[in-house]
């Protein structure tokens, strides 16, 4: 897989509008077959949703972080959206990663899988850590392990061995939820919690 990173966010915290927007735009231009986005905010933002629509139409996933506001905030935008794939995050022991009321994988029934979001080391600012990685949680870095997943399905779709290719959304979102291992057997399927259950790669890949 190539990595093509879009910086949307400022230095310090937040982002704009526009800043999205140019990023999605230069990653389809860049020829991408996934868009990860690991952001979030509680507004509807018909701009943003435009451009995930276009990158959809284009035969593109968008998987996106699900938010940290815990149960009060919800599924946060863009991964509300029906064209994006929401993911939550998870501790190792397969709980809800949730630190207090307002800091929490975000709990709704726009959530399509969760994965592991808790000490996962990443790349992170220089001139916050001088080491350039840090071990960091939340849904911002489970929707990348799922990204990830997506990736290297659909390089083992596209190759000599690849016999059952992910070709559209509906596709790819049946997929993940039947290879998904579920958290909540005895509730209903998909729960507010867990959506389908927690990434398989194993599953999801001999699948492919």
């Amino acid at each position: 897989a190539d990595l093509y990173v879009a910086k949307v966010i400022r230095r310090s915290s937040g982002g704009t509008v526009g800043a999205l927007r140019a990023g999605i735009k230069w990653a389809l231009q860049q020829g991408v077959h996934i868009i990860n986005i690991s952001l979030g905010s509680g507004q509807n933002i018909a701009a943003i949703h435009d451009e995930i629509r276009t990158a959809v139409s284009r035969e593109i996933f968008v998987i996106c972080a699900a938010g940290n506001g815990g149960e009060a905030a919800g599924v946060a935008f863009p991964a509300r959206y029906e064209e994006c794939l929401a993911v939550g995050a998870v501790t190792a022991q397969n709980h809800r990663w949730d630190v207090e009321p307002n800091l929490g994988s975000a709990v709704g029934q726009a959530l399509d899988v969760v994965a592991l979001g808790e000490g996962i080391l990443s790349t992170f600012p220089p001139h916050l850590d001088a080491s350039g990685e840090r071990k960091g949680r939340g849904t911002s870095l489970a929707a990348p392990f799922v990204t990830g997943v997506v990736a290297l399905a659909l390089a083992k779709d596209r190759g000599p061995t690849g016999n059952n290719p992910i070709e559209t959304l509906n596709q790819l979102r049946n997929r993940l939820q039947s290879t998904a291992t579920d958290l909540l057997p005895d509730e209903p399927d998909p729960d507010p919690e867990f959506g389908h259950g927690r990434i398989n790669p194993a599953s999801f890949l001999a699948e492919v």
